[in-house]
């Protein structure tokens, strides 16, 4: 039983102890007081009702809903297509296994296969989150895991290396932005600037955070698409 539930009950049984009262000592006074309760009774009753200022049953309508940044006729434009996140996780994982076998690493893939949707080239996209992986393992000690994992944004979808190296500062991500990137196939790797070229072309965004001595983790931002597909 609720808090207003009980709070009208304890009014209406004093409305009715009232009204005795006043019956039986003939003091209108006591009536009084006996009606006020009742007054009371009804309005934290009607407090309680589901279609009380929307709540109730109704109570999620304030929540934000989910507006896709592109329609599909849009991403197609862009030349995105609906994908799911396995698809751009999986290829890249497999590109860098040798690395991470040959370093002792261990990638812990966290990828939530419920995840919605997105709207990306899956090619361009596993780019670069293969990149962002053969960094986090180049970087990581023997033993350590690097862990990939998926989180839900309102309208982007969040994919998230997180790995156990050293860590950095600002003044130093500044130099690495400058410096080249391991990437599989490629001896001396691939400047940074490719890395943001693509992340451009997918019209997404890439989130650090990194403190010296914690590690670093390294997130691409894409769009989410449409729930609903023809």
């Amino acid at each position: 039983m609720t808090r207003n539930i009980l709070t009208a009950l304890i009014l209406v049984i004093v409305a009715l102890a009232s009204v005795v009262a006043a019956f039986i000592l003939q003091e209108a006074r006591v009536a009084l007081i006996g009606i006020v309760a009742l007054l009371g009774a009804f309005y934290v009753w009607e407090k309680h009702s589901p279609d009380h200022e929307g709540h109730g049953h109704d109570h999620h309508h304030d929540l934000p809903t989910f507006e896709p940044k592109f329609t599909p006729e849009e991403a197609k434009a862009l030349g995105l297509v609906v994908v799911q996140p396995s698809k751009v996780v999986a290829p890249a994982i497999q590109a860098v296994g040798p690395q991470a076998a040959y370093r002792e690493v261990v990638i812990v893939d966290t990828l939530v296969r419920l995840m919605p949707d997105v709207y990306t080239d899956p090619v361009v996209a596993s780019e670069v989150i293969t990149a962002l992986l053969a960094r986090a393992i180049e970087v990581s000690p023997a033993g350590a895991e690097v862990i990939v994992h998926t989180e839900e944004g309102k309208d982007d979808l969040l994919f998230t290396i997180e790995d156990q190296g050293p860590g950095f500062d600002e003044i130093t991500w500044t130099d690495m932005q400058k410096g080249s990137w391991p990437f599989p196939g490629v001896i001396e790797g691939i400047p940074f600037s490719e890395i943001t070229q693509r992340i451009e072309k997918l019209h997404g965004a890439l989130e650090v955070a990194s403190e010296p001595g914690k590690g670093a983790t390294f997130t691409l931002v894409i769009p989410k698409a449409n729930e609903l597909e023809d």
